[in-house]
């Protein structure tokens, strides 16, 4: 660019002279020299326009340049402008990326005290079933008790009714109407004590328990 400038300028300069020299050899116009003169004045006269149209299209190279130095100045800050707006989003996603990071530790925290809840309710759970099944096998052994004395309870209640029925039939009632020949009160009054006795073997008789 600074050498098309100084090659302008310096045509600038010859173009400006020629005028003058021209002048310079219009002064002899005679003979040989004259023809001479006319053709020095043809060669400068077609440099001259040659360093015209050297100009000009220096001067359209210039101005071209001028536009492509614009161009390409609006292209870098153009570019300085996205190279903004990317650092501005750049810094949005890092700080989007620091929240979703430390949103991630609190997740694993959070994590990791459901895990410690969940190990001890799973121990918890362990025990109550250890310990569901000790009870089944303290109930197993209590059915089994209240079996033994039911079977127990029923014998003595088959033995209190033998007991009473041998005695009423060893003819205890007619050696006492023997004995109270007059009136049967007495026979009476026993027989309601062994009534007695039998409500009280009813009532003590343990029912067994339904089979589950």
């Amino acid at each position: 660019m600074i050498r098309r400038c100084g090659l302008l300028m310096t045509t600038l300069l010859l173009a400006a002279s020629l005028p003058a020299q021209a002048e310079a050899v219009r002064r002899p116009a005679s003979g040989a020299a004259g023809a001479q003169v006319q053709a020095l004045l043809q060669q400068i006269s077609a440099e001259r326009d040659a360093l015209k149209a050297d100009a000009a299209r220096m001067k359209a190279d210039l101005e071209k340049a001028r536009q492509e130095r614009d161009a390409a100045q609006a292209k870098v800050d153009g570019a300085e402008q996205e190279a903004a707006r990317l650092r501005e989003a750049l810094a949005a996603f890092q700080a989007q990326n620091e929240a979703l990071r430390a949103r991630l530790g609190e997740a694993q925290t959070a994590i990791g005290g459901l895990r410690g809840e969940q190990s001890a309710t799973s121990a918890a759970l362990t025990q109550a079933r250890a310990r569901g099944e000790a009870l089944d096998g303290d109930l197993a052994q209590c059915r089994a008790r209240v079996d033994e004395l039911v079977g127990h309870n029923l014998r003595l209640f088959e033995i209190g009714n033998e007991l009473l029925d041998r005695y009423e039939r060893k003819g205890v009632w007619s050696t006492l109407k023997a004995a109270e020949p007059f009136t049967g009160l007495k026979r009476v009054e026993l027989e309601n004590i062994v009534q007695d006795y039998r409500f009280a073997l009813d009532d003590q008789r343990v029912a067994a328990p339904a089979a589950q």
